[in-house]
């Protein structure tokens, strides 16, 4: 499974803990955190560049925490609520100069953290060789990914060729040079169906530790991602679902599972669900107001300040902007941001003023009433009607392609 949002895709090398620790750790992960439980984590950090790391995670209210420590000659720390088996991500000197995050970037990984005492080793420039110890989430996760080793090392020269020739076959498509396109679009195919045998396969081991692995908080987790990269099917997911135990059903993946299991919104060929809220002025504005021509197309993009894909694209949004909106397009962003100045300070920064935007202040649970799994995540509406979806995004922006695509046979 190519985890949704390709955040997840994490690096390997983490500490292992002893086969005994292990084994007791594995029992005592099936007993119930408590509400308001807490975690502390002491870290190290190897080289002399790095003046402040950041940890990144959702806590026990549910609200997502982007918490900054010092490194004092190498040692940093960080204290926090949360109540189970939780997803960061620890972030260093990371490259900010395009107006984000690279999910790559050497000084960035992600992690499982949990309400315990925690201890992280991380090389500058290395972070992909994170070692984390206490975490039991993180050891499965580990020894899950080691399982998977030989098929991703087939899958990842041929997704790398089929990524390149995508980007060829674009380029082509835009020039409108038909021949080559074609060319390479019966390559890409030939590619594709390679990618999508190693994929399956991959997709196969991840289903066969969730059905092994029932009280598994990464259960959780590896079928929520599946299911909202379209990598599983809406009935399968519900039998294994199903079949894992309550505290894990119970879990922040588990219950965003259900709830996409149990709703469906916001369908294609349906009017577009008001938002209202502020613009960047402060004043009211909604959907329902800026939508008021019926002949006209709108992208309704679903992003944040703290989102490092979403913030990657909007570059290209520009360019769709002034390639398109002479013939009726137009984009608003709406923001899932809590924190208004970051909100305001992002625009700024990447240049997106011009645009509408809205600024919900949780006024309303959008990701739930929108049907949104992850961002960055985008709504092609003519009119009020919606006529295509573009949600989560993964290394190559596949997602976005396909939105800049319909865009293009629209128009041309």
């Amino acid at each position: 499974m190519m985890l949704f949002f390709r955040l997840y895709n994490f690096k390997k090398t983490v500490l292992i803990l002893p086969l005994i620790f292990f084994t007791f750790a594995l029992i005592a992960q099936n007993k119930k955190y408590g509400d308001g439980s807490h975690f502390s984590i002491d870290g190290h950090i190897l080289g002399h560049l790095t003046k402040m790391v950041i940890l990144g995670y959702t806590d026990s209210s549910n609200n997502y925490i982007t918490e900054k420590c010092n490194v004092i000659n190498g040692r940093f720390s960080f204290k926090g609520s949360i109540n189970q088996p939780t997803f960061a991500q620890l972030i260093g000197n990371v490259d900010t100069s395009h107006g984000g995050i690279d999910r790559n970037d050497p000084n960035l990984c992600f992690i499982f953290i949990e309400p315990k005492k925690m201890r992280i080793e991380v090389i500058e420039n290395h972070f992909n060789n994170v070692q984390l110890s206490g975490s039991v989430t993180q050891n499965q996760y580990y020894l899950h990914e080691k399982s998977k080793e030989n098929i991703n090392n087939k899958f990842a020269p041929i997704d790398s060729s089929y990524k390149e020739l995508n980007n060829h076959w674009k380029i082509a498509l835009k020039a409108n040079d038909t021949i080559e396109s074609n060319r390479l679009s019966i390559k890409k195919n030939s590619l594709l169906l390679e990618r999508k045998f190693y994929s399956d396969q991959l997709n196969r081991v991840d289903l066969r530790y969730i059905t092994q692995h029932h009280n598994s908080f990464l259960s959780a987790f590896l079928l929520y991602h599946g299911f909202a990269a379209h990598s599983y099917n809406e009935d399968s997911v519900k039998v294994y679902f199903n079949k894992l135990s309550q505290i894990v059903q119970n879990s922040n993946d588990g219950k965003e599972l259900a709830r996409l299991l149990n709703k469906k919104v916001a369908p294609i060929g349906s009017n577009f669900y008001n938002i209202k809220g502020n613009d960047i002025d402060g004043k009211d504005v909604s959907i329902d107001n800026l939508l008021n021509d019926s002949s006209s197309y709108t992208v309704i993009v679903f992003w944040a300040s703290w989102c490092s894909p979403c913030r990657a694209l909007n570059p290209t949004f520009k360019k769709i902007y002034q390639k398109y909106h002479f013939k009726k397009l137009n984009i608003i962003f709406v923001t899932l941001d809590e924190d208004r100045k970051k909100w305001l300070t992002a625009i700024k920064n990447d240049t997106i003023s011009d645009f509408h935007h809205i600024y919900n202040n949780n006024k309303v649970d959008i990701r739930h009433e929108y049907g949104i799994s992850d961002i960055p995540a985008d709504f092609l509406v003519k009119g009020r009607t919606i006529i295509s979806k573009y949600a989560g995004a993964d290394d190559d922006h596949s997602h976005f392609k396909d939105l800049e695509i319909k865009l293009q046979q629209i128009f041309n």
